[in-house]
């Protein structure tokens, strides 16, 4: 019997192992590539929907006359950052039955008593009409976790409506972006959150006048209502007299890791 042996060349040895190398790591590209342009297309479905709330809302602001607004206004709602209605403290009114998912809430660390809540703002007043283009928009894309409007007077609105009477005299100002003016200012204000400088700064940079900034996305952060990790894609919008605001829409990062879980491009 004859046995033959084969020497292994060294050379053929690497050859083999560059090509399983190479096919190993255009096939990690071509997935990251891939789950790329699903992470791509949903953010740009969420800067879109961000446009299409800010435009309705600078529309909103640069109207000069209050029948110039659109006829559907509804009652605004407080909420539980205001840091106290009336001493002692009464809870602010909340919707009727199950109508919270109807309504956004309002508030705002300068209301303090009902008689300023019964009559609101300029602010308060218009931004109301929001409630339309937000309820549109979170009831058409369940991805949404929340839409809202922070505005340059601190006043605040959010989609859907949230009651937690618990962080009324907590401080959301202590983050090292918050300008120095409002830094361990008591109350939720929504210039010292980091979506609101993050639209803020980017529309400082190129000069907005009497238009909508840049859509930015932020890094990713601890909701203040949730307690869950988030990003919120925002933009600032301003009328001839200067900044009045920044719409921004929240999306869990679970809703993101869901809808890339479920592709066809992940290997299961």
């Amino acid at each position: 019997m004859v046995v033959v042996i084969y020497k292994q060349s060294n050379d053929w040895t690497s050859a083999i192992q560059d090509i399983i190398q190479n096919a190993e790591i255009n096939a990690f590209k071509s997935i990251s590539v891939s789950r790329a342009a699903i992470v791509q297309a949903i953010t740009n479905e969420f800067l879109y929907d961000n446009i299409l709330a800010s435009t309705y809302a600078i529309e909103l602001f640069r109207s000069d006359l209050s029948n110039e607004l659109p006829l559907n206004v509804t009652k605004p709602y407080a909420s539980y950052f205001s840091t106290k209605i009336d001493s002692p403290p009464v809870d602010p009114p909340r919707p009727s039955g199950n109508q919270e998912s109807l309504y956004s809430a309002y508030f705002s660390v300068n209301v303090t008593t009902t008689a300023q809540l019964n009559t609101p703002t300029d602010t308060q007043s218009r931004s109301t009409v929001l409630d339309n283009v937000m309820r549109a928009l979170a009831i058409s894309k369940p991805s949404i976790e929340a839409v809202y409007a922070g505005f340059s007077d601190f006043g605040f609105r959010r989609y859907p409506y949230v009651f937690d009477d618990t962080r009324r005299t907590q401080t959301f100002c202590n983050e090292s972006y918050v300008p120095a003016e409002l830094q361990g200012k008591i109350g939720f204000i929504p210039a010292c959150r980091s979506w609101y400088q993050t639209a803020l700064m980017s529309a400082s940079t190129v000069g907005v006048v009497d238009a909508l900034g840049p859509a930015q996305f932020s890094a990713p952060f601890i909701s203040a209502v949730t307690n869950r990790v988030v990003t919120t894609t925002s933009q600032a919008f301003f009328t001839q007299e200067g900044l009045k605001g920044v719409i921004a829409i929240e999306m869990e990062m679970e809703e993101l890791n869901s809808t890339l879980t479920k592709s066809f491009v992940l290997p299961h």
